[in-house]
């Protein structure tokens, strides 16, 4: 007969209310039916071989809470069924039975891991306050593993969060670094471009060649916001906006990054309402939304980017955005879909549903943060297996708001007259500042350091009205340096440019690259202000 046929045989079920799972191993076959019966009334599930092998091989095969075992048997004794078993679950309760055992047997028993020892003949209303204590001791031993294993997941939750994180803030660092040393060569090349763009006549046959060079430059500034935003080194700098405007600049690179197996179809909004937001940042949104919409597609699908002007006080109650006036981004797609308990968490830091090394859980908290930041709301609707999407809810402004939508005069219109010092270990970019403000009227002092910077300070007999200085420089860097400089001029002014800052705070700033406009309006600006 084999095994299954004997299990099925000798199995007897319990009530519903089962209160555990007796393995029963007993060569006595009347015996063995007798405590079938007893345990099977007192509301055990009870599974009664006569064969200590067979018991073994059941044990690999099903869980139980208790083996209850004759200590003596013709294949294997019960000491041996006992240390095997205990391999196989080492949260077995064994309860070993004799009518021939010693005191020392009992302790050997007690050694390999018995819990109690039953000496026959015994009554069988004894047996159930020692299956009562097992049953309580295999819940102890269960709920103790419980324990451990949720300690152990949690710690190997935490380690895999800080690498996870450390990864990420090596990545950052080093888009960061690239950034800032690809914003310096930027400067150049757009600044370059654009003064000789203003030396040559429209009619020239370079022109058309230098404004191409100098709209690739404005293309690669774009990219290097992402890198920045993405290292969050990024100057925020929010701007009234139009949404469609983002939506197109970032389209051609969203194909490439999704893929050629995926549609992308754009739905713009006619009239859009002004956004107030940092360019780059939304731009980052977007990315993130829509990568995570491709992961979503292995094999292919459809995209879609649209916007609309919305009234929230006529919507569902979908979002947490204040009522009024909002224009709506909605990144759509027809991918696998998430469950509501996965909707639960995903704006959670590090939480993902992608294999490993396939996503940090970063992306979507990261969206949640930068919609916030700007007042905005986000909401999610999904279903699994037809897709999700994900809209974005942003306060309309007035154009007005923005003093960069203001007629602005010319670059060539700017003059002065003030001394400027230029500090930047950039060659190139200390050149081009210094053509640029001399081109404008300016007197211009120059240093490639905070050393050489300070030596003219102090040698230098007439007046230095404004330090414009880079943030990040070898050896002293430009916020150490007007810290020292203001000792030996006071009343001198501050400017500061880098590709590569956190906000410095309510201080004087211009993020590289600059446009030759950007440059000389700001050196004005700050001159020009009251201290």
């Amino acid at each position: 007969m084999k095994l299954e046929d004997e299990i099925a045989k000798h199995r007897k079920q319990g009530a519903k209310n089962c209160i555990g799972k007796i393995l029963l191993i007993e060569d006595d076959v009347e015996l063995m039916n007798v405590l079938v019966d007893v345990l099977t009334e007192q509301h055990y599930e009870v599974t009664g071989l006569t064969s200590a092998i067979e018991g073994l091989e059941c044990l690999h095969h099903e869980s139980y809470d208790i083996l209850l075992s004759d200590l003596m048997m013709p294949e294997m004794d019960g000491l041996e069924l006992l240390h095997a078993a205990l391999q196989v679950d080492r949260n077995l309760v064994c309860i070993l039975m004799t009518g021939q055992g010693t005191i020392q047997s009992a302790v050997e028993a007690m050694k390999i891991g018995a819990f109690d020892y039953l000496l026959k003949p015994f009554r069988l209303n004894c047996v159930n306050p020692v299956l009562n204590r097992a049953l309580h001791a295999r819940r102890q031993r269960l709920e103790k593993v419980r324990r451990e294993l949720d300690e152990q997941r949690m710690r190997l939750q935490t380690e895999e969060q800080l690498r996870q994180s450390q990864k990420m803030e090596a990545i950052g660092q080093l888009a960061g670094g690239v950034a800032h040393d690809f914003n310096n060569l930027l400067t150049a090349i757009n600044g370059y471009s654009e003064l000789a763009l203003r030396r040559i006549s429209s009619e020239d046959p370079l022109t058309k060649n230098l404004e191409e060079i100098k709209k690739a430059g404005n293309r690669a500034a774009s990219l290097t916001r992402q890198l920045l935003a993405f290292s969050r080194k990024q100057a925020v700098e929010p701007r009234v906006l139009d949404l469609n405007s983002i939506v197109a600049d970032v389209e051609k690179m969203l194909r490439r990054i999704i893929g050629e197996n995926i549609e992308l179809r754009t739905e713009l909004a006619a009239s859009l309402g002004s956004v107030r937001v940092d360019a780059g940042q939304l731009e980052q949104v977007l990315m993130n939304l829509a990568v995570n919409a491709r992961d979503a597609m292995p094999d292919g699908g459809k995209l879609l980017i649209k916007t609309a002007n919305v009234n929230l006080e006529n919507t569902n109650a979908e979002t947490v955005a204040n009522s009024g006036p909002h224009v709506m981004l909605a990144v759509s797609d027809n991918g696998i879909g998430m469950s509501q308990e996965t909707q639960a968490h995903i704006f959670e830091p590090f939480f993902t549903t992608k294999g490993k090394g396939r996503g940090t859980g970063l992306g979507l908290s990261m969206v949640y943060g930068i919609v916030q930041q700007f007042n905005g709301s986000l909401s999610v609707e999904s279903e699994e297996q037809k897709g999700s999407r994900f809209k974005v809810y942003l306060p309309q402004v007035n154009p007005d708001e923005n003093d960069t939508c203001k007629q602005e005069p010319p670059a060539q219109e700017i003059e002065g007259s003030e001394t400027v010092l230029v500090v930047e270990d950039e060659d190139i970019v200390r050149h081009l500042a210094k053509q640029i403000l001399k081109l404008h009227g300016y007197s211009v002092l120059d240093a490639a350091n905070g050393g050489a910077a300070l030596r003219i300070c102090e040698q230098h007999t007439g007046p230095i009205q404004l330090l414009l200085s880079d943030v990040i420089m070898p050896e002293m860097g430009g916020v150490e340096l007007s810290r020292r400089l203001s000792s030996i001029r006071p009343d001198i002014k501050v400017l500061f440019m880098s590709g590569y800052t956190e906000e410095i705070g309510p201080t004087n700033f211009i993020h590289k690259p600059f446009s030759h406009h950007d440059l000389v309006s700001k050196v004005r600006e700050v001159l020009d202000a009251s201290v």
